[in-house]
Formats: structure tokens, C-alpha cells, sequence
């Protein structure tokens, strides 16, 4: 039986695109693994996706007793569908990078578009309900990680609108986590309009300057005020707690 056919849709919308990256990650590996979560990132959860928009997904995968008895490298890496790019990572790797306040793994598990592993269904539901717990983990490292893809998308807009836009969708991110607003909500910008007119249509240099100048200073700010990183540690061990669960419900059915 296909992979796809042991996972369920948290929303039908994507299904059908979920379920053909999987047929072709599987067709294209041929391999046997335990596929716990797979969900879209990108422009489908901005709600900012085009007719010509890829569908672009990461796919957590238990690791193998081998794996965890020998201390081998995690798996990550990527395969081409013919919708997009899939990421096939070790389930730890997306304990780790919540751990550090990702923002991409925060986004993974706050999107409706994904397809869950009948198994595991309820804890991988426990963790995305959680999101907006996890985001307070430490605010300090997921502002950090925000400045991040703040400055790999300022380098980038003269090469092309998206980039101009995805400047102004990651600056009102860092506004608004800075005023205490978490995952999900946040990914979906209150100015969609305007970014959906920028791809289109663009926007002069000077307004995209004024954008940058003022999340640097925005940014400048809040690192001053303040400078340490530090972690809710009861939200960490929450976290720990929740991969301990998982792991022994997996290796404890082999």
C-alpha cells in the first residue's frame, strides 16, 4: 500500500498536491520508511499562490533503529516533484529547530495543509494546536531568525518583485511578534492586497528603502532592549516532552 494511504488531511484543499509529492517522492526513492508528517510551505500558507505557484513541502521521517543505535547523521535532503521541492528530514532535525525558535518549522506545523500519519495523528494535532505556545519559547531567537530572511530577501529586490514583497511580508512579521503575536496568525499578512499588487506590479526603490530603513531601526530597537536570549524553560520542556512521547510510542510498536 502507497504512503499517502496511511495519512489523513487536516484540510482537503491541498490533498490531492500532498498526495502526488508523496507518490513521487516514494516512486522516486523506492524505499520503505515511516513517513509521520509531511505540510506545504510557501506562498499557499501566506494565502499569496498563483496558478503558477509550486508547491514546495517538508516531510519528517522516523529515523531507523540502526540510525539511532549507530549515531548516524540525520537524513535531510531534498527531491524534485513535479510540483516542487520536497524536503525528507529526520524527525529530530524538526525538534531541534523548534528548539531554536525556527521560523520555518514554526510555520510547518502552524499550516492546515498538511497530511498526518493515522498513528501519530492525535500527537502531531497536540503539537500544531501548540504553535502558538511554541512561538513563546524565545521570542529573542525567532526574532533573530525573522531579521534572517529579512536581509536574504533585501539582497535579492532588484532581481525580482517577489523578493520586494516577501521584504514587506517578513517586516510586518517582525512588527508583529515584537507586539506579541505568535504562529499562525501571524503568517498570513494584513496587507494582501498591497503584496499581491507589489508581485504583480511592483514598486518604486525609494518605498522599499523607507520599508528596510525602518525594520532596521525596529530591529536596532528590540536587540537593545533586549540583548539576551533567553528560553521559557517550561515551554522547552514541554517541547522535549512531546518528542520523548513520540519516539517511544514509535520504537515501542516495532
Amino acid at each position: 500500500m502507497s504512503i499517502y494511504n496511511h495519512m489523513t488531511a487536516v484540510n482537503n484543499k491541498y490533498k490531492e498536491q500532498l498526495e502526488t509529492i508523496l507518490k513521487e517522492v516514494e516512486h522516486k526513492n523506492n524505499w520503505d520508511i515511516n513517513i509521520l508528517y509531511i505540510a506545504l510551505y510557501g506562498s499557499q500558507n501566506y494565502e499569496l499562490a498563483t496558478e503558477n505557484s509550486d508547491f514546495d513541502a517538508e516531510c519528517f521521517i522516523f529515523p531507523s533503529f540502526e540510525d539511532l543505535a549507530m549515531n548516524k547523521e540525520m537524513v535531510s535532503y531534498c527531491v524534485d516533484t513535479s510540483l516542487g521541492t520536497c524536503h525528507i528530514k529526520d524527525i529530530r532535525m524538526a525538534f531541534n529547530e523548534l528548539r531554536k525558535s525556527s521560523p520555518n518549522i514554526l510555520e510547518v506545523f502552524s499550516t492546515e495543509h498538511c497530511l498526518i500519519n493515522d498513528d501519530y495523528f492525535m500527537d502531531i494535532r497536540h503539537m500544531k494546536d501548540n504553535v502558538s505556545y511554541y512561538t513563546r519559547l524565545s521570542k529573542w531567537k525567532l526574532i533573530k531568525g525573522l531579521e534572517g530572511l529579512f536581509h536574504r530577501y533585501a539582497q535579492k529586490i532588484e532581481e525580482s518583485n517577489k523578493y520586494v514583497m516577501n521584504v514587506i511580508r517578513i517586516s510586518e512579521m517582525i512588527e508583529r511578534v515584537i507586539a506579541d503575536e505568535t504562529y499562525p496568525n501571524i503568517l498570513v499578512s494584513y496587507k494582501l492586497y498591497q503584496l499581491q499588487d507589489i508581485r504583480e506590479n511592483g514598486t518604486d526603490m525609494n518605498t522599499i528603502g523607507k520599508v528596510i530603513e525602518q525594520t532596521e531601526a525596529m530591529l536596532g530597537d528590540y536587540f537593545i532592549k533586549n540583548e539576551n536570549s533567553t528560553y521559557n524553560s517550561i515551554i522547552l520542556s514541554s517541547i522535549n516532552q512531546v518528542q520523548l512521547r513520540l519516539m517511544e510510542k514509535y520504537f515501542g510498536s516495532l
